[in-house]
């Protein structure tokens, strides 16, 4: 990019021309006297000449018009340093111009003109020949109009003038640089949102590779996995005669099978729903028979962890519309944390109300709260727990069986339904979650369908 100082600094760009036009008229008017501005490109910027019947006559005269039209260009082409000044005469009738440099960080960027005026203790005699006597008479009485003063003088009126619009043009130049830095930080910002943008297309690209890579992981396991399942199940069966060591590890197998069929299930829900948006069912859902059906389905699972296990549904629950598969999972999820961070001897509860949901078109709404006795979560991890694959025990031989992705499911399918998922919790004193379902969600895409219960 081509700098500032490359280059002249163009006095048109410093400033609003028609600004410097209104304050060199303001001057011109308050002193009687003609002010122009001619840039260092010889370009005339502003032109607030007095009227002046002296030079408008000779200018119609033909003997005279060509001497006046070369003296005309040779002040445009005038150039001062700074701290200086000049003084230019028209040979023809002797009047005068002052010649003050307009500067800008020490660089002239113009010239300020002033004039015509006549210097009062100078006589002069015209070097014009008039055929007729009363040409000379009324070129002394024009001539007598123009403005009488002295070189310095009129330098000291003008030099207010000069400060003036050297006040503006260095101000003009700020702002040309304050505008050059905003371009140049404006270019780099650009640059750094295009290199994100390039890098968020290739982690897109790279979370596409990797949902895809555990999409297929997860389907090519599980077909052997299905088989060492059933395998296992058939050996467990009453037909084989097993001792008590040979049933020890073949349930040993069924159970840590069953373990990672559900762990695969939850990958491939995972990499799907990271896919992108996924279609919906829309059907009516009771959440009281719901839960009850989700209560049954836990109750071995609590009574094997010997726990307490409660349920309370509330009467006269409305009915809710949505996918009936992803709340059903998001609730066993909930549960299946609860039973696997509750000691033996502890309590588990399900309780379901209605509650005011803003999220619903109807401002109703469904609420699931699981209660647990268990160890409880540190306040500073409660976040970190619906991030995939987070665990609470780090360790390498942690107690707790499980690949970390159960809340982040549960939470992605409340939130598909327009809900939200919340966790109360304090170490040693159990863990409270919240699943508030709107009954009529937003979303307008979904798949419209009915299913009884």
């Amino acid at each position: 990019m081509e700098k500032q100082e490359d280059r002249p600094i163009d006095l048109e760009e410093l400033c609003d021309l028609r600004q410097l036009t209104e304050i060199c008229a303001g001057f011109a008017e308050l002193r009687d006297m003609g002010i122009r501005v001619v840039s260092a490109a010889q370009r005339e910027c502003v032109n607030c000449e007095r009227a002046n019947g002296l030079l408008q006559w000779l200018s119609s005269r033909p003997q005279t018009r060509q001497s006046l039209l070369e003296f005309d260009q040779r002040l445009r082409r005038m150039h001062v340093e700074f701290g200086e000044r000049m003084v230019e005469m028209e040979p023809l009738t002797g009047v005068r111009y002052l010649a003050l440099p307009l500067c800008c960080d020490f660089e002239a960027v113009g010239v300020l003109i002033c004039g015509p005026y006549v210097e009062s203790h100078i006589p002069y005699e015209p070097h014009i020949t008039f055929t007729e006597a009363y040409e000379h008479q009324r070129f002394r009485v024009l001539r007598g109009a123009i403005p009488r003063r002295t070189e310095d003088e009129l330098a000291e009126q003008m030099n207010l003038l000069q400060r003036t619009l050297c006040g503006v043009f260095q101000s003009g130049i700020a702002a040309q640089h304050q505008i050059q830095a905003l371009r140049e930080e404006n270019a780099a910002l650009q640059d750094e949102l295009n290199g994100l943008h390039n890098e968020n297309e290739g982690l897109q690209e790279l979370t596409g590779l990797k949902s895809s890579f555990l999409a297929t992981l997860s389907h090519e396991l599980r077909t052997p996995l299905t088989s060492i399942l059933n395998f296992s199940e058939f050996l467990l069966g009453e037909q084989n005669q097993l001792d008590e060591e040979q049933r020890y590890f073949a349930q040993a197998i069924f159970d840590r099978g069953t373990s990672l069929m559900h762990i695969l299930a939850n990958v491939f829900e995972i990499s799907r729903l990271e896919s992108g948006p996924q279609p919906m069912a829309n059907t009516l859902i009771r959440p009281g028979a719901l839960a009850r059906s989700v209560a049954a389905s836990m109750k071995v699972s609590m009574q094997v962890a010997q726990l307490q296990f409660s349920v309370d549904v509330e009467q006269n629950l409305p009915n809710m519309r949505g996918d009936r598969h992803q709340v059903t999972q998001a609730l066993c999820q909930v549960l299946q944390n609860a039973i696997k961070f509750t000691p033996a001897g502890g309590t588990v509860s399900l309780r379901v109300s209605a509650v005011e949901c803003r999220e619903s078109r109807d401002g109703r709404g469904v609420c699931f709260v699981v209660r647990d006795s268990g160890i409880g979560i540190a306040k500073e991890r409660q976040k970190q727990i619906f991030s995939p694959l987070y665990q609470i025990d780090h360790r390498e031989n942690r107690d707790f069986e499980g690949a970390g992705l159960g809340l982040t499911l549960a939470k992605k399918f409340v939130e598909a339904h327009d809900g939200h998922l919340e966790l109360e919790s304090e170490i040693g004193k159990g863990s409270t979650f919240t699943l508030v379902f709107p009954c009529k969600h937003r979303r307008e895409t979904l798949e419209m369908g009915e299913c009884g219960e």
